[in-house]
């Protein structure tokens, strides 16, 4: 296994409920007093960081948060709740999942007619060697020779990357995986996984559906012989 220790990643979240919110007149406050409800233990909130938009088609409507007014959002749509994080660094990587855990599980009290179908969980990841090697290195076991002899022919370089699927033989996950050299981070590779519950339980909780995505995500990890090791480590 080849350990690898994280630089950055980015958090992408949707979930999908039912029905759709049809009538959005009140919706907005709704979810307002959701996320001031589900965030108020752990951070402080501005009411500036909240905004809405009303459009002519439903699917253009939206509210949105925004955690200290910068990139990082929480937007309800007419059929999706969708968190993002993009560019975290490791020490933030843990409070991050807090704050998801504590929106997803106020969603349903705050929306009690409606009912999560999927969740939808991306990772993009900037992965450091851990033992310094090359990521050349690793990378060679997913060169393709046909395509090496290819490259040469139309002088060009042949960088070798990874992708694969995985669908539960209940067909309730399905999951794709991705490696390749990273293109910003020296020594480091670039991880992304797309991994997506498709049957959710009503009071399934965010612990026991993180429990299962982490599960497949250190199967990936597994598949693709790496090891990912804390910064404490």
């Amino acid at each position: 296994m080849l350990q690898v220790q994280s630089a950055n990643s980015s958090i992408f979240v949707n979930a999908t409920f039912s029905p759709p919110l049809f009538e959005w007149q009140g919706v907005a406050a709704r979810f307002f007093d959701m996320i001031h409800g589900a965030l108020t233990p752990n951070i402080t909130i501005n009411p500036r960081d909240f905004s809405a938009y009303a459009g002519n088609n439903l699917g253009d409507v939206w509210a949105r948060f925004n955690f200290f007014g910068g990139n990082s959002v929480v937007v309800l749509t007419a059929e999706k709740l969708s968190i993002e994080f993009p560019n975290i660094a490791p020490t933030e990587y843990e409070m991050a999942l807090r704050l998801i855990g504590q929106i997803d599980a106020s969603f349903p009290t705050k929306f009690s007619d409606r009912r999560y179908n999927a969740i939808q969980i991306m990772v993009y990841e900037h992965a450091h060697i851990f033992s310094g090697s090359p990521p050349t290195e690793y990378m060679h076991r997913y060169s393709m020779q046909q395509v090496s002899n290819i490259s040469r022919d139309i002088g060009a370089v042949h960088v070798p990357s990874a992708r694969f699927s995985l669908v539960g033989n209940d067909g309730d996950w399905r999951a794709s995986c991705m490696v390749e050299t990273s293109e910003y981070v020296p020594n480091a590779l670039f991880l992304h996984f797309d991994i997506s519950l498709l049957k959710l339980g009503v009071n399934d909780s965010f612990d026991s559906k993180f429990s299962r995505i982490n599960r497949i995500s250190e199967a990936c990890m597994a598949a693709l012989h790496l090891e990912r090791i804390s910064a404490s480590q």
